[in-house]
Order: structure tokens, then C-alpha cells, then sequence
């Protein structure tokens, strides 16, 4: 499974018999990308942001986007919801 991030995920995901690859429609799966995942990257960036004000230096910034791809027009019709 490619997620697009520029870095590695390591999850313990249910992985196809050789092992190679990522079960993707299992429902454990799903819930790990969907939720999980999210959730631990929505909290790391307020930790992140936290460390950085402790330390009076900008850690989240708009290089953050360079690592997370995002799709502009997504994140506007989210807003608009």
C-alpha cells in the first residue's frame, strides 16, 4: 500500500500470506489508516507545537506540508462542512 507520505509507516497492520503486502479492505486495516493513524498525527502535531513553544522555537510550520501531501480542495470542502 503507498501511502503518498514521505517517510515509513510501521503499524502492526494484518499483512497478505506473503507477507509483502497490506491487507487493505480487512476492517482492522481500515480502522488503523482511518482513525488511528489520523488521530496520532493530528497529536503529534500539537505535541510537536508545544515542544517548539517550550523551547521557544517554530517545529509545525508551513514546511510541515513538505512531509504530509495534502489535496488543497479537500481540505476547503472540509471547511465548508
Amino acid at each position: 500500500m503507498s501511502t503518498g507520505l514521505n517517510f515509513v509507516i510501521h503499524a502492526p497492520f494484518l499483512l497478505t500470506d506473503s507477507r509483502e503486502g497490506i491487507k487493505i479492505e480487512e476492517a482492522h486495516n481500515v480502522d488503523m489508516e482511518k482513525k488511528l493513524l489520523a488521530d496520532l498525527s493530528v497529536s503529534s502535531f500539537f505535541c510537536l507545537y508545544e515542544i517548539g513553544k517550550k523551547a521557544n522555537k517554530q517545529i509545525v510550520g508551513d514546511t510541515l506540508f513538505d512531509v504530509f501531501p495534502y489535496q488543497e480542495y479537500k481540505l476547503i470542502v472540509s471547511r465548508l462542512k
